[in-house]
């Protein structure tokens, strides 16, 4: 573990702390100032900043946490006892007011033998449409459905599982239209574990949204749903609760993207007159990912046997007074094999 990779100066602002969180991939960083540990921030921390409108050009120290647990030296069964009984993930060691290593929940767990904490159950179904023909994944779709093109060696509805089963999910409903006979053969040759597994055909392609219709009567509490041709790595627990918690109909799992355009972008008035031209500007967005919590309470919004995708059911949820959140996730906590070139560069890297 390079340490460096986990620091970064509080003068820099939250954007850059963000990246420099992404590249390490562990959803934390500690902020230093005069030399010093000051502060960390987590994903958390960054999911609250982003909630609450600060500007991600601000000072990283400025939404820093200064109260957070730490240890001077490595001590296993301080560690097991802060990560079993707190809803710490992170927990740093740190010398002198340096930070010299980062134990992270998952790893020392793995390391130990055992799953961790035990609290992350979800009492929810799965449900994840697999219905589309993936026209944008050609020619790979020529030959396969969406749902089984492989990642890493396996079919991508199968990693979806199992990121849930981790969480004790053991009902998953997969919605099925265009090469759904190959969709079912291969879930029949594979077991699935402690898990149900309940396929629902749609006569004719029913969008994201539509397809929900044909389960109404078997999802009586909030469920996820989820693309079949996205992963999203973030704590399912915590979005849950999120969206209970705020009462939400919907829920969105967006992910933050920063954009910087590498041109000058000219601003001109009529006739053609330069009003400014502005170098390099930056941009972050927070895109849909695919990824919801929904609560049942919509389903009767969604007309019978009639397509509709997710964008046109959140209207419909909101245009009857209810409301519709967003979850944000770092960048990195999000794969899309949706598009071409996204997947033709994720086997480059394998």
């Amino acid at each position: 573990m390079k340490i460096e990779q986990f620091i970064v100066d509080g003068s820099e602002t939250i954007r850059v702390a963000l990246q420099k969180m992404n590249e390490g991939g562990q959803g934390f960083i500690a902020v230093y100032r005069e030399v010093k540990v000051y502060g960390i921030i987590t994903d958390g921390d960054v999911r609250r900043a982003i909630l609450q409108g600060v500007d991600l050009g601000e000072e990283v120290s400025s939404i820093a946490n200064t109260r957070f647990r730490y240890l001077e030296a490595f001590d296993r069964q301080k560690v097991e006892e802060i990560f079993a009984h707190t809803p710490v993930r992170h927990l740093p060691i740190i010398q002198e007011g340096r930070l010299v290593e980062v134990i992270f929940e998952e790893a020392f767990f793995l390391e130990e033998g055992e799953s961790g904490n035990q609290q992350a159950v979800l009492d929810v179904p799965l449900v994840i449409m697999a219905g589309g023909r993936g026209t944008r994944l050609y020619p790979y779709t020529k030959v396969l459905p969406k749902a089984l093109v492989p990642v890493h060696g396996r079919p991508i509805i199968e990693m979806i599982i199992d990121r849930f089963k981790e969480y004790a999910v053991n009902s998953v409903f997969i919605s099925v239209n265009h090469k759904a006979g190959m969709i079912r053969a291969y879930f029949e040759d594979v077991q699935q574990e402690d898990i149900g597994i309940h396929f629902f055909q749609e006569d004719h392609p029913l969008g994201t949204a539509g397809a929900l219709r044909l389960m109404k009567t078997s999802l009586d509490r909030d469920f996820f749903l989820s693309n079949c041709d996205i992963l999203v790595k973030t704590d399912y627990r915590e979005v849950l609760d999120f969206h209970r918690q705020n009462y939400f109909a919907i829920t969105i799992v967006g992910a933050l993207i920063h954009h910087r355009m590498p041109y000058g972008v000219c601003r001109i008035e009529n006739g053609g007159t330069l009003i400014d031209l502005v170098e390099k500007q930056e941009h972050d967005y927070l895109v849909n990912t695919g990824m919801y919590v929904v609560s049942p309470r919509v389903l009767p919004l969604i007309p019978e046997g009639v397509a509709l995708d997710m964008n046109e059911l959140i209207s419909l949820v909101q245009s009857a007074g209810q409301r519709v959140g967003v979850f944000p996730i770092p960048q990195n906590a999000w794969l899309d094999i949706g598009q071409l070139d996204n997947y033709n560069h994720l086997l480059e890297k394998e």
